[in-house]
C-alpha cells in the first residue's frame, strides 16, 4: 500500500497534533479570556477557568491522519434469560453541574 493509497485522502505528512503543554494552555488561557470579555459571568469565571485547564495533556491544538485505534471489537453477549434495565443518568462533579452550557 503506497502513502497515497490508503483511500483517506489525508497528506500523509499532515500535522497529527500538537502536544506541547505549554503552548496548549496558552490557547486556552487566550479562549477563557475571550469568554469573559464576551460577558461570560463574573461568578463562574474561577470554576470556568478550572473546567478549562483541567487535563490540558489530553488537548490538542490541530488535529490530522491519526492511526487507527488497535482494539478489539467489543462483544456484547447476554446470558440466557437476561433481564433488561435502566441505569442512572450520568452524575457530573459539582463544578461541571455549575458551568453554563
Amino acid at each position: 500500500m503506497g502513502a497515497d493509497d490508503d483511500g483517506d485522502d489525508i497528506p500523509v505528512d499532515d500535522i497529527v497534533g500538537m502536544t506541547n503543554v505549554d503552548e496548549i494552555t496558552e490557547y486556552l488561557e487566550i479562549m477563557v479570556v475571550a469568554a469573559n470579555e464576551s460577558g461570560f459571568p463574573r461568578n463562574m469565571r474561577k470554576a470556568q477557568r478550572e473546567v478549562t485547564l483541567h487535563e490540558v495533556d489530553l488537548r490538542r491544538i490541530k488535529l490530522g491522519a491519526d492511526p487507527p485505534v488497535k482494539l478489539e471489537p467489543l462483544r456484547v453477549v447476554l446470558v440466557e434469560n437476561a433481564v433488561p434495565f435502566l441505569t442512572k443518568s450520568r452524575q457530573y462533579s459539582t463544578l461541571k453541574k455549575e458551568i453554563p452550557r
